[in-house]
């Protein structure tokens, strides 16, 4: 089982409603140079060499300007996931910082 990293509310299993303003994470994704729009995200099946196609509506990619490296950041309301990479937590940290948010791990604990 893969661990994943959020973006979201303080708390947010203490909070009534934790929604993160999807228009405030597009603008955002859209001024910043570096990411990009996805509202599906591609890859091939290794064990039958197809292409998979998933609904990532409203999720972003950001192309890492050292590495060129790229990462997908999936929204929901609920919070933005992403993987643990050390390159990708300094941009979460970054996007977080930006939206009033924070970056947890799937146990809850703040990074």
């Amino acid at each position: 089982m893969a661990y994943n990293l959020h973006i979201r509310k303080e708390n947010y299993w203490e909070i009534d409603n934790p929604k993160i303003d999807k228009e405030k994470w597009l603008s955002l994704c859209k001024a910043d140079p570096t990411m990009s729009i996805q509202y599906s995200v591609a890859g091939i099946n290794p064990n039958k060499n197809e292409e998979i196609v998933v609904q990532a509506d409203n999720s972003c990619t950001w192309r890492s300007p050292k590495s060129g490296e790229e990462f997908i950041f999936y929204f929901s309301e609920d919070g933005i996931t992403l993987g643990t990479e050390d390159i990708q937590i300094r941009k979460a940290k970054e996007i977080a910082a930006s939206l009033g948010l924070k970056v947890y791990g799937d146990e809850g604990e703040e990074y």
